[in-house]
Protein backbone atom coordinates (compact mmCIF):
# COMPACT_ATOMS: atom_id res chain seq x y z
CA UNK A 1 0.00 0.00 0.00
CA UNK A 2 2.69 2.25 1.08
CA UNK A 3 3.92 1.77 -3.14
CA UNK A 4 0.48 2.58 -4.46
CA UNK A 5 -0.14 5.21 -2.28
CA UNK A 6 2.84 7.01 -4.08
CA UNK A 7 2.44 5.90 -7.16
CA UNK A 8 -0.96 6.62 -7.75
CA UNK A 9 -1.17 9.42 -5.45
CA UNK A 10 -4.02 8.97 -3.49
CA UNK A 11 -5.08 7.47 0.36
CA UNK A 12 -5.68 4.26 1.48
CA UNK A 13 -7.15 3.16 5.19
CA UNK A 14 -6.73 0.36 6.61
CA UNK A 15 -9.05 -0.99 9.32
CA UNK A 16 -6.88 -4.11 10.49
CA UNK A 17 -3.01 -5.03 9.23
CA UNK A 18 -3.19 -8.60 10.20
CA UNK A 19 -6.79 -8.74 8.17
CA UNK A 20 -6.64 -6.72 4.95
CA UNK A 21 -5.27 -8.37 1.85
CA UNK A 22 -3.47 -5.42 0.26
CA UNK A 23 -0.77 -5.26 3.49
CA UNK A 24 2.60 -6.62 2.65
CA UNK A 25 2.41 -9.89 5.35
CA UNK A 26 5.57 -9.09 6.97
CA UNK A 27 3.81 -5.78 8.05
CA UNK A 28 0.71 -7.51 8.71
CA UNK A 29 2.45 -10.24 11.15
CA UNK A 30 4.20 -6.84 12.59
CA UNK A 31 1.47 -5.00 13.05
CA UNK A 32 -1.28 -6.83 14.09
CA UNK A 33 -4.25 -5.78 15.84
CA UNK A 34 -3.45 -2.14 14.71
CA UNK A 35 -4.88 0.45 11.81
CA UNK A 36 -3.74 3.20 9.94
CA UNK A 37 -4.72 5.50 7.53
CA UNK A 38 -2.00 5.78 3.99
CA UNK A 39 -1.93 9.11 2.82
CA UNK A 40 0.95 10.75 0.06
CA UNK A 41 3.12 13.76 0.68
CA UNK A 42 2.81 15.87 -2.43
CA UNK A 43 3.96 19.12 -4.16
CA UNK A 44 3.18 19.80 -7.79
CA UNK A 45 2.27 16.18 -8.61
CA UNK A 46 6.27 15.32 -7.84
CA UNK A 47 5.98 12.59 -4.30
CA UNK A 48 7.59 13.65 -1.29
CA UNK A 49 6.80 11.22 1.16
CA UNK A 50 3.98 9.68 2.99
CA UNK A 51 1.91 10.14 5.87
CA UNK A 52 0.88 7.35 7.96
CA UNK A 53 -1.68 7.90 11.09
CA UNK A 54 -1.98 4.54 13.11
CA UNK A 55 -4.33 3.35 15.84
CA UNK A 56 -2.92 0.30 18.52
CA UNK A 57 -6.14 -1.45 17.81
CA UNK A 58 -8.37 -1.98 14.75
CA UNK A 59 -10.67 1.01 14.16
CA UNK A 60 -12.61 2.03 10.85
CA UNK A 61 -11.60 5.04 9.33
CA UNK A 62 -14.52 7.40 8.61
CA UNK A 63 -15.24 9.88 5.51
CA UNK A 64 -14.59 12.62 7.84
CA UNK A 65 -11.57 11.65 9.54
CA UNK A 66 -10.06 10.56 6.26
CA UNK A 67 -10.58 14.09 5.02
CA UNK A 68 -9.13 15.66 8.05
CA UNK A 69 -5.89 13.24 7.31
CA UNK A 70 -6.00 14.43 3.78
CA UNK A 71 -6.09 18.15 4.40
CA UNK A 72 -3.03 17.29 7.13
CA UNK A 73 -1.16 15.25 4.30
CA UNK A 74 -1.80 18.76 2.27
CA UNK A 75 -0.31 21.25 5.17
CA UNK A 76 2.38 18.86 5.68
CA UNK A 77 3.23 18.76 1.65
CA UNK A 78 3.05 22.24 1.54
CA UNK A 79 5.71 22.63 4.90
CA UNK A 80 7.91 20.11 3.08
CA UNK A 81 7.63 21.63 -0.25
CA UNK A 82 8.49 25.35 1.53
CA UNK A 83 11.32 23.87 3.09
CA UNK A 84 12.65 22.65 0.16
CA UNK A 85 12.25 25.68 -1.26
CA UNK A 86 14.18 27.59 1.64
CA UNK A 87 16.88 25.35 1.36
CA UNK A 88 17.41 26.05 -2.52
CA UNK A 89 17.23 29.68 -1.57
CA UNK A 90 19.90 29.37 0.90
CA UNK A 91 22.08 27.36 -1.34
CA UNK A 92 21.51 29.81 -4.78
CA UNK A 93 22.20 32.43 -2.03
CA UNK A 94 25.89 30.97 -1.35
CA UNK A 95 26.58 30.51 -4.58
CA UNK A 96 25.99 33.73 -5.55
CA UNK A 97 28.15 35.07 -2.89
CA UNK A 98 30.90 32.80 -4.47
CA UNK A 99 30.46 33.80 -8.23
CA UNK A 100 30.16 37.71 -6.19
CA UNK A 101 33.53 36.56 -4.65
CA UNK A 102 34.91 35.34 -7.93
CA UNK A 103 33.73 38.50 -9.83
CA UNK A 104 35.25 40.96 -7.74
CA UNK A 105 38.77 39.36 -7.58
CA UNK A 106 38.74 38.64 -11.42
CA UNK A 107 37.65 42.90 -11.46
CA UNK A 108 40.42 43.66 -8.94
CA UNK A 109 43.19 41.73 -11.22
CA UNK A 110 41.69 43.32 -13.95
CA UNK A 111 41.96 46.92 -12.68
CA UNK A 112 45.68 45.78 -11.82
CA UNK A 113 46.11 44.87 -15.34
CA UNK A 114 45.32 48.10 -16.28
CA UNK A 115 47.83 50.01 -13.94
CA UNK A 116 50.52 47.62 -15.40
CA UNK A 117 49.61 48.88 -18.64
CA UNK A 118 49.62 52.47 -17.44
CA UNK A 119 53.05 51.95 -16.33
CA UNK A 120 54.00 50.38 -19.57
CA UNK A 121 52.94 53.18 -21.48
CA UNK A 122 54.88 55.40 -19.50
CA UNK A 123 58.28 53.33 -19.31
CA UNK A 124 58.27 53.49 -22.87
CA UNK A 125 57.65 56.69 -23.55
CA UNK A 126 60.28 57.79 -20.93
CA UNK A 127 62.84 54.78 -21.58
CA UNK A 128 62.40 54.72 -25.73
CA UNK A 129 60.90 58.27 -26.74
CA UNK A 130 63.24 60.33 -24.58
CA UNK A 131 66.59 58.97 -25.94
CA UNK A 132 65.44 59.26 -29.29
CA UNK A 133 64.32 63.21 -28.70
CA UNK A 134 67.43 63.51 -27.40
CA UNK A 135 69.47 62.06 -30.66
CA UNK A 136 66.99 63.61 -32.91
CA UNK A 137 67.63 66.95 -31.45
CA UNK A 138 71.62 66.47 -31.13
CA UNK A 139 71.17 65.77 -34.70
CA UNK A 140 69.59 69.00 -35.71
CA UNK A 141 71.61 70.84 -34.17
CA UNK A 142 74.60 69.11 -36.06
CA UNK A 143 72.93 69.65 -39.45
CA UNK A 144 72.39 73.19 -39.24
CA UNK A 145 75.80 74.36 -37.75
CA UNK A 146 78.43 71.72 -38.18
CA UNK A 147 77.33 70.98 -41.75
CA UNK A 148 79.75 73.17 -43.28
CA UNK A 149 82.33 70.91 -41.80
CA UNK A 150 81.25 67.83 -43.07
CA UNK A 151 82.50 65.93 -45.90
CA UNK A 152 80.13 64.42 -48.15
CA UNK A 153 79.85 61.09 -46.77
CA UNK A 154 79.66 62.43 -43.57
CA UNK A 155 76.58 64.42 -44.06
CA UNK A 156 75.21 61.63 -46.24
CA UNK A 157 75.53 59.27 -43.44
CA UNK A 158 73.97 62.45 -40.73
CA UNK A 159 71.02 62.41 -43.05
CA UNK A 160 70.87 58.42 -42.94
CA UNK A 161 70.96 58.88 -39.53
CA UNK A 162 68.51 61.65 -38.91
CA UNK A 163 65.74 59.56 -40.94
CA UNK A 164 67.05 56.29 -38.90
CA UNK A 165 65.86 57.93 -35.66
CA UNK A 166 63.18 59.32 -37.11
CA UNK A 167 61.68 55.86 -38.28
CA UNK A 168 62.89 54.30 -34.90
CA UNK A 169 60.80 57.58 -33.35
CA UNK A 170 57.82 56.71 -35.03
CA UNK A 171 57.82 53.08 -34.50
CA UNK A 172 58.01 53.86 -30.75
CA UNK A 173 55.11 56.06 -31.51
CA UNK A 174 53.19 53.62 -32.83
CA UNK A 175 54.17 51.57 -30.06
CA UNK A 176 52.55 53.58 -27.64
CA UNK A 177 49.50 54.30 -29.59
CA UNK A 178 48.70 50.74 -29.64
CA UNK A 179 49.18 50.44 -25.79
CA UNK A 180 46.82 53.33 -25.04
CA UNK A 181 44.63 51.90 -27.62
CA UNK A 182 44.51 48.26 -25.68
CA UNK A 183 44.25 49.72 -22.38
CA UNK A 184 41.02 52.14 -23.36
CA UNK A 185 39.99 49.15 -25.16
CA UNK A 186 38.93 51.13 -28.06
CA UNK A 187 37.35 50.43 -31.36
CA UNK A 188 39.35 49.18 -34.42
CA UNK A 189 38.52 51.66 -37.33
CA UNK A 190 39.49 50.68 -41.22
CA UNK A 191 42.04 52.78 -43.06
CA UNK A 192 42.94 53.22 -46.65
CA UNK A 193 47.03 53.20 -47.66
CA UNK A 194 49.69 53.23 -50.03
CA UNK A 195 51.17 49.69 -49.15
CA UNK A 196 54.12 50.57 -51.35
CA UNK A 197 54.68 53.87 -49.15
CA UNK A 198 54.13 51.42 -46.33
CA UNK A 199 57.02 49.10 -47.70
CA UNK A 200 59.66 51.76 -48.69
CA UNK A 201 59.18 53.29 -45.04
CA UNK A 202 59.39 50.20 -43.09
CA UNK A 203 63.09 49.41 -45.46
CA UNK A 204 64.41 53.00 -44.82
CA UNK A 205 66.47 51.96 -42.01
CA UNK A 206 67.70 48.72 -43.69
CA UNK A 207 68.93 50.71 -46.67
CA UNK A 208 72.48 51.68 -45.09
CA UNK A 209 73.36 48.55 -44.05
CA UNK A 210 72.27 46.76 -47.12
CA UNK A 211 74.41 49.04 -48.69
CA UNK A 212 76.81 48.16 -46.37
CA UNK A 213 77.08 45.19 -47.45
CA UNK A 214 78.22 45.85 -51.72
Amino acid sequence: LHRRALEEQRGFAVEDWAEDERVNRDLARRWAGASAAILPLTARRASLGLLVLTSASPRSWTADQMELAEALASQASVALENARLVSDLVRLNRELKQATAKYERANRLLQESDKLKSAFIGVVTHELGTPFANIGFSLELLARYGRDNLTPDQAEQIDQLTAGVATAKMMVDNLVKFAAFVNKQGELRRESFNFAELVTEALTPLRPFAQSKD
